[in-house]
Formats: C-alpha cells, sequence, structure tokens
C-alpha cells in the first residue's frame, strides 16, 4: 500500500520542525511539504491584507538544514482550497492509495498513529470496496497546553483520503463528513498557543478570521490582552 504525506504550511518557523519530527519515523512512502509563498487568500473577504503577504521568515530554512528527507512543494496558490487540489492531483499521479493530509499545527501521539495506521492498511474487507477516509476529532488548545476547549471542536476535518476517490471544495468533502470513517483518537490542534503576539498574527493570517468570534478578536486585537479562559474551557 502507497502513503504519503501532505502538510500544508505557511510561515510556520516554530512548529515545522516539531510537526516534521513526528512524521519522519513513522511508515510513510515520502512526506511532501507545500510551502506557499503568500497567506492563502480568505474566500469571505473581498480585499486582501498586507498581514496576507509573505515576509520571510526561517521555515524553507528549516526543512533544508535539519529535513533533508522531506520533499518541499515551494507553491504559490491564492487559496487553500487550490493548494490542497494540487496535492490531491500529486497522489494520484503517483498511484497513492491514501493520502495523509494535515496542516503544520496538528499532531497526533505515536501510540494512536501505529493504531491508526494499522486500520488504514488493512484495506478493504472482502467483497467490500476499502474505506474512502478517515476524519479526526480535534482538540484545540490556547496559550499552553493546559488550556483546551471543552468539550472539543465538534468540527471534524478529514485526515486521510483515496486521491481517486476524494473530492473537496475547501476543507469539506462531497461526500459528506459522514461517508468517512471516525478515528478513535483525539487530534491535537495547537494553533494558538504562545505569545499574545503570535496569537495577534496568527489572527491577521487566518484564512478562517470571519469564523473567529468577535469579542475573542477585539480583546487579543484591539486591547492586547488574553480573553478570560477557565483551563479545559
Amino acid at each position: 500500500m502507497k502513503i504519503e504525506v501532505n502538510i500544508l504550511a505557511f510561515h510556520e518557523e516554530d512548529l515545522i520542525a516539531p510537526c516534521l519530527s513526528q512524521w519522519i519515523h513513522r511508515p510513510v512512502d515520502r512526506i511532501n511539504v507545500f510551502l506557499n509563498s503568500k497567506r492563502w487568500f480568505p474566500i469571505n473577504r473581498a480585499v486582501k491584507s498586507p498581514e496576507w503577504e509573505y515576509d520571510g521568515d526561517s521555515t524553507e530554512d528549516i526543512i533544508n538544514a535539519y529535513f533533508p528527507q522531506i520533499q518541499l512543494w515551494m507553491t504559490n496558490f491564492d487559496t487553500e482550497t487550490e493548494t490542497r487540489a494540487f496535492s490531491m492531483f500529486l497522489g494520484r499521479v503517483r498511484n497513492l492509495d491514501y493520502v495523509i493530509m494535515m496542516d503544520v499545527d496538528e499532531f497526533f501521539i505515536d501510540e494512536h498513529w501505529r493504531e491508526i495506521d494499522s486500520q488504514m492498511r488493512k484495506g478493504a474487507e472482502p467483497g467490500e470496496e476499502k474505506p474512502l477516509g478517515w476524519r479526526a476529532q480535534m482538540q484545540t488548545y490556547f496559550w499552553n497546553l493546559t488550556t483546551y476547549v471543552d468539550p472539543p471542536d465538534t468540527y471534524e476535518p478529514v485526515i486521510i483520503v483515496d486521491p481517486f476517490r476524494g473530492i473537496f471544495e475547501n476543507r469539506e468533502p462531497q461526500q459528506g463528513l459522514e461517508a468517512f470513517e471516525k478515528v478513535p483518537y483525539i487530534m491535537h490542534h495547537v494553533s494558538w498557543i504562545g505569545p499574545i503576539e503570535r496569537i495577534q498574527m496568527k489572527i491577521k493570517r487566518s484564512a478562517h478570521v470571519a469564523d473567529i468570534v468577535d469579542e475573542f478578536k477585539d480583546q487579543i486585537l484591539n486591547k492586547g490582552e488574553r480573553p478570560a479562559l477557565d483551563d479545559n474551557c
């Protein structure tokens, strides 16, 4: 079974090393990083902002210096959708059985991934078609690894897909999320960890900025304050 990991990235110097470190010892045929030269344009915004322009960081240098086994693709797409579509196209060109689609800020515990990998490689039951793919429940962290959203996010992104059968609009599969099996383990989403300056820039550059609660954005961007979140909020 041929399986590759596709990781989408932009301006990720603080997370790229831990992200790639979780994959280099896992049994996949290739690890691809799609490093976009500009922030993906939010579909729900009519005007771009300077914050979305690439101002240079060390993501590319870190990959080249410490992860020579990684296949780095320098891309220049306007939207995340285009980047994902290109990565799926490569999956078909390379005749892959499955593509693992992850963002730089998404992590699985090694023990949990081994069991997910085992399930993925079982293939189809006799007389049945192999699974279309799998989705995962996320646990999203704020500030540090002790403060997270509870109950977890209701959104369950697709993380493994058959590139010949999966068709996506933005991050949503045309077949619907229910067509994908659900992995029994939490995916750890660490996008909002770090000092407030990093969170401010993360919000400004987010392609999903319109989906972030206004009060949350106001406290961080305009007041420079961390919202009063209880642990396990």
